[in-house]
């Protein structure tokens, strides 16, 4: 359940620190990997929900 947990909160960190880094950097050279690393993260998240869920 920890675990799960905190691979939850390292999918809000790197989430919201993509977010950030979309709207400071805005250059077609970083755009590829940020929404790869974006795309990443929401699946992490997404994961992480799903098995808490089914812990309980």
């Amino acid at each position: 359940m920890e675990a799960y947990r905190t691979l939850l909160a390292i999918g809000y960190t790197l989430l919201l620190l993509d977010v950030f880094s979309l709207v400071i950097y805005r250059s077609p050279a970083t755009l590829f990997p940020q929404i790869v690393v974006l795309i990443l993260s929401t699946f992490m998240i997404v994961y992480a929900i799903i098995q808490i869920r089914n812990l309980k």
